[in-house]
């Protein structure tokens, strides 16, 4: 049992990295962007050689991901975050390793970026549901393009109507987050038409504070999450919040709100007039069986 459990550890993926992988891979990044440390090169094209070296490394399109099976041996991935050459190591990867491969590689290179991330989305086509995580990069004329490896995006576009309505996903809520781990609001420069829906939490009649927030978009017998995993919302000190959902047709939305043990969910149906919504946590019911 116990040499079992030596060679367990001995032959873990991560034992290679720290004792080979890292260097190695640290070695061929330095080789292979050596040209671009002279600083006349464009942000544009520095970003698209890391995506092309990304691809390369990682033979992408046809790089594997983190299936279920694959999880439960290398669930310490959420420990990685600091680490995504590992990625690169063990040549596995979903969007939000890409993500941190190029956003590590676009600091080595001086690239100004930012991580934006959806907590759900609906494919429209074959009724999916997924989260994604994906990069932008500030451009020489101060506006800020598209970087995705995980959707094959490329080269870097501005487009951002493009990114979800080509591929006929329902985008219920975008944000990024700042270096204060602040979430802000982007949804309007991905959805066309969206609503920003001012929500006020109460319970007999006096506002409710840090309230927490769940949406699920529903579309044709499907459920979304798209706010309250990752992304999270709590009420102000007047028990207010506001942010922006998408609006599509024949879409609804289930919002909840919630404090302690008590929350109540309401339907809302979006559209640019209605705009706000009353939620009474005075006649809500228990989230927990009691016995």
């Amino acid at each position: 049992m116990i040499l079992a459990s030596v060679l367990l550890v001995a032959t873990h993926p991560l034992v290679g990295y720290y004792t080979y992988g890292k260097e190695n891979i640290i070695s061929s990044i330095s080789h292979d962007f050596a040209h671009y440390e002279n600083k006349e090169i464009t942000i544009s094209k520095k970003s698209q050689s890391i995506i092309e070296w990304q691809k390369n490394q990682l033979n992408f399109p046809n790089s594997k991901r983190f299936d279920n099976k694959y999880l439960n041996y290398y669930y310490l991935r959420i420990f990685l975050l600091n680490e995504p050459l590992y990625y690169i190591h063990i040549n596995r990867a979903s969007c939000g390793e890409l993500a941190l491969i190029f956003e590590y590689l676009a600091e080595e290179m001086d690239v100004q970026y930012r991580s934006l991330i959806i907590d759900g989305h609906i494919n429209q086509r074959n009724m999916n549901i997924d989260n994604h995580r994906w990069t932008e990069v500030l451009l020489e004329d101060n506006t800020w393009g598209i970087v995705d490896v995980g959707f094959n995006f490329s080269p870097i576009s501005h487009d951002k109507y493009e990114f979800t309505e080509n591929r006929s996903l329902l985008f219920g809520h975008v944000v990024y987050q700042n270096e204060n781990r602040n979430w802000n609001d982007v949804t309007p420069d991905y959805v066309r038409n969206t609503t920003k829906l001012r929500i006020n939490v109460t319970n007999n009649d006096y506002p409710v504070k840090n309230a927490k927030i769940d949406v699920f978009l529903n579309y044709n017998n499907k459920s979304a999450p798209v706010i309250g995993r990752h992304i999270t919302y709590h009420t102000n000190e007047s028990g207010l919040v506001e942010f922006h959902l998408g609006i599509y047709e024949n879409v609804t939305y289930n919002i909840e709100a919630s404090k302690y043990f008590w929350g109540k969910e309401v339907l809302y149906m979006p559209n640019e007039i209605n705009n706000s919504l009353d939620i009474n946590l005075d006649s809500s019911v228990l989230n927990i069986f009691c016995n």
